[in-house]
């Protein structure tokens, strides 16, 4: 007995031995698993507007996320199948990030991202020689908007633009028939337009839409006050106390990747139940009372509706130091306005049909604050009112200089054809005042 119990330990070590390599190496495996899981990157790719089209500029966001869900910050290239590399493609805010691309026919694009010395490769959606092309920016007075126009079918072609917050339409631009590109400015600066999401649609004849942006209008709030303090109300506090441009580009990349935590924008459009005091909007001006100046008189007399505000600068040439003793008020506008720029007329095309009267090449054409643009569109020249009746530049040349009494110049305009993306020049002429002798009058 003693025998067989001591030729037995052996064979009980080995099984123990066996046991215990069995679950030591099971849990290795059990653990490597998720390891590897863990460090597989998923990525979402979100094109403006909807679509890929070929041969156009297109911004593609997108999101980078863990096999668990949770964000990650990657780093990757934007190459073709033919091993062409483009650029690069990092994530900026909680794994969402950004690029811009103008795919070519005949090539397919990925982002490639090396992750634990293991390279991963992303195909982009597929891009399409047909459809519309929607891009919006930022611009002073809320968005710019650019439209190219590929489509061939009727359900496909573009009639209007419309914004839609909280369920009711708070803009609508209709788009020209035919007009292939098509660009202009969302104004954002009406009373009625609070801050939150809104939707940009691009409407078809029977309503229905081919292409959609969201995009948040932000207006400057004050920090907010609660009765307590968490990570939702210091990420809201970072996004509208912040003077960078981070927290904007932030936001819009919630905005371009659908991707937005819900408590977070009824925070910022001042909904949240959590906030006790009432949320002022920094831009709210009040009025005390003073004496108003003869150029602010002179203002209320002579411009009505969209004119009598939001110009950038207004010169008064009968109560002001600016006087005209130039030819012709090309002359006076080439040196008095800032960031304004006169082109001279281009003989050489003078005997050139214009197809708009408004931006004549072989007239005078009037830009302000143009920056550099990718756009295949170029700049837009800006619409000139003379008496609040658009004319051409051809016209302006025509009036007597002596006779303009007020200028206002307006960065954008959203009575201007296509919203006024070049901005607007308002000029009057002196008029008779049979009531009261103002004394700006001549």
């Amino acid at each position: 007995m003693g025998n067989r119990t001591k030729n037995l330990k052996p064979f009980f070590i080995r099984c123990l031995s066996a046991i215990l390599v069995l679950i030591w190496g099971t849990t290795l495996s059990v653990g490597q698993i998720p390891s590897e899981q863990n460090n597989r990157v998923s990525i979402a790719f979100f094109p403006e507007g909807g679509k890929l089209i070929t041969g156009e500029s297109c911004v593609i966001g997108f999101k980078a996320t863990t096999a668990k869900g949770e964000p990650i910050a990657v780093r990757c290239n934007i190459v073709d199948d033919k091993k062409n590399i483009y650029g690069e493609a990092m994530a900026f805010h909680e794994g969402r990030g950004s690029f811009e691309i103008i795919p070519e026919e005949g090539y397919q694009y990925f982002l490639t991202c090396r992750l634990d010395s293991t390279e991963q490769s992303f195909p982009l959606p597929p891009h399409t020689p047909k459809g519309l092309a929607l891009k919006l920016s930022q611009h002073p007075q809320g968005f710019q908007f650019e439209m190219a126009n590929h489509a061939e079918v009727m359900e496909e072609q573009p009639a209007s633009i419309i914004g839609e917050m909280n369920g009711r339409t708070v803009f609508k631009i209709e788009v020209p028939m035919g007009k292939q590109n098509f660009r202009g400015v969302i104004s954002t600066t009406s009373a009625s337009i609070l801050s939150g999401i809104m939707k940009v649609a691009v409407l078809n004849k029977e309503n229905k839409a081919i292409a959609d942006r969201l995009v948040f209008v932000h207006r400057p709030i004050e920090k907010l006050q609660v009765t307590k303090i968490d990570a939702l109300i210091l990420e809201a506090n970072w996004y509208v106390q912040t003077t960078e441009d981070s927290a904007k580009k932030a936001l819009d990349l919630q905005m371009l990747t659908h991707d937005f935590k819900p408590g977070l924008i009824q925070l910022l459009s001042g909904n949240a139940p959590m906030v006790l005091d009432s949320i002022k909007s920094m831009n709210e001006v009040v009025l005390r009372g003073k004496k108003r100046s003869a150029t602010e008189e002179m203002n209320d007399f002579y411009s009505k509706g969209f004119f009598s505000s939001g110009e950038t600068r207004i010169l008064d040439l009968v109560n002001g130091p600016d006087k005209i003793v130039h030819e012709n008020i090309f002359e006076f506008l080439k040196f008095k306005v800032p960031g304004l720029l006169v082109v001279d007329p281009n003989y050489e095309n003078s005997g050139m049909p214009s197809l708009d009267p408004f931006d004549d090449p072989s007239g005078y054409r009037i830009y302000y604050r143009q920056q550099p643009t990718i756009s295949s569109l170029g700049n837009a020249p800006m619409a000139i009112y003379l008496n609040e009746v658009q004319i051409s530049p051809t016209v302006l040349a025509t009036v007597p200089a002596n006779d303009i009494v007020l200028i206002k110049v307006f960065s954008n305009f959203a009575l201007a054809p296509g919203g006024g993306a070049g901005g607007a020049l308002a000029i009057y002429t002196k008029k008779p005042n049979e009531k009261k002798p103002y004394r700006f009058e001549r």
